[in-house]
């Protein structure tokens, strides 16, 4: 059922956010599989991708469902991997247009290749989908929404570290639940493999270089919601 919200409430309501290409809808099929009720897997109640926790809360109190979610778990991953994603799947559209308002936004991206969009990047010397604004966004205002939010890097969830497990922790879950597949075998056939240039890639590292090193600060981090509401 996705019609609206996934409903499921064996373990309660578990609102999933993160950026395109971050691993969200994978993360959202794993909190089916274990019994929680979620937002929509295919974005219907526009909660999946919010761009900043004020919107989120916009969205939920507009449609009623403020009081829907126990918990939230903001689900992140490398912007550069979310990037290649987006190409080869054919959706740099859909997520450039996600987030609409976005300051970081310079001239559209959506008529580059992928190695026009790369050099678009060492041009301006920043990330362009919005992924970085997003991510900051929900960190830095995460606690204006009723329920606590925990962030969590996709890959630490693939690699079952001790962050994965502390999100089973914040989740009520046993060890070992966050069983997730390699994307490889999460695939459509529609998607290709796609690969840049070790030159791009280097420029790419070095662009966000402080993006990478706050993610690894937020992997694992919980805030505080304003559940007084």
């Amino acid at each position: 059922m996705d019609d609206n919200y996934h409903q499921n409430k064996e373990r309660g309501s578990v609102l999933v956010v993160g950026h395109g290409g971050g691993g969200t809808t994978a993360f959202l099929k794993t909190m089916h599989k274990l019994g929680f009720e979620t937002n929509s897997e295919k974005d219907f109640d526009t909660l999946k991708h919010a761009p900043s926790p004020a919107a989120e809360k916009d969205r939920l109190e507009s449609q009623r469902m403020s009081k829907q979610f126990s918990k939230a778990v903001f689900v992140f991953n490398d912007p550069l991997h979310a990037t290649l994603s987006y190409y080869r799947r054919n959706f740099t559209d859909q997520c450039f247009k996600l987030y609409p308002k976005n300051p970081t936004f310079g001239e559209s991206c959506l008529d580059y290749s992928l190695s026009g969009y790369m050099q678009k990047v060492a041009d301006e010397r920043k990330e362009l989908y919005g992924i970085e604004h997003q991510m900051r966004a929900w960190t830095s205002t995460a606690e204006i929404l009723p329920m606590d939010t925990f962030f969590v890097n996709f890959n630490s969830i693939l690699k079952a570290n001790g962050v994965a497990r502390k999100l089973e922790d914040f989740l009520d879950v046993k060890r070992g639940s966050l069983n997730i597949p390699p994307r490889k075998e999460r695939a459509t056939e529609c998607e290709t493999e796609l690969s840049i240039s070790k030159d791009d890639y280097a420029v790419v590292q070095h662009v966000y270089h402080k993006l990478y090193s706050w993610m690894k600060q937020a992997d694992g981090m919980v805030t505080r919601g304003n559940t007084s509401e």
